[in-house]
């Protein structure tokens, strides 16, 4: 088995379930377990904090996953090794902490901050998301944190749709 983490599942046209209708899926975790990601174009309101909070996916977690494009946050202060929590899940992306999460809530208007909050989470159990490729549900692009940090979200899921529909030959 392959693994797609750190990779984007981007929803093809035929994917009927509402949750993931034109959705791109920032793959976190994919192994003989199942797979973890979280939807990266669909935001939500929520009061007191500063910067946009995203849907994620249909399942409930029971905290906040955070997702930023800082290396420097992923180095422990003490010792400057890497912390544990913070893998990076492709070239430029990082799963962060509650210190994170604190530096991004005091961090100054002026700085460019790199960081996606998601509430919930989209979970596949062992199998299920290899039979939805196999039936075309998804497509699969290299994730990027260009996508992910600075392209709008009402703009992700079609510049990667585009990215990955092979283009008629001229010849």
């Amino acid at each position: 088995m392959v693994s797609l983490a750190g990779s984007f599942l981007i929803a093809n046209t035929a994917l009927a379930d509402s949750n993931f209708s034109r959705s791109v899926v920032l793959m976190l975790v994919h192994d003989e377990n199942g797979a973890t990601g979280v939807v990266i174009n669909r935001s939500v309101k929520v009061d007191g904090v500063p910067f946009p909070v995203y849907v994620g996916g249909p399942v409930e977690s029971p905290g906040v996953i955070l997702v930023h494009g800082h290396p420097q946050w992923s180095t422990g202060e003490d010792d400057g090794g890497v912390r544990p929590a913070h893998a990076e899940v492709a070239a430029g992306i990082y799963i962060g902490d509650a210190a994170c999460f604190k530096r991004a809530t005091e961090s100054n208007a002026k700085e460019l901050l790199r960081v996606r909050v998601f509430r919930n989470y989209s979970g596949w159990g062992p199998g299920q998301l290899e039979g939805e490729l196999a039936e075309s549900a998804w497509s699969v692009a290299a994730a990027s944190p260009t996508i992910l940090f600075e392209t709008p979200i009402d703009e992700i899921w079609l510049r990667l749709k585009r990215a990955v529909i092979p283009q008629p030959s001229a010849n």
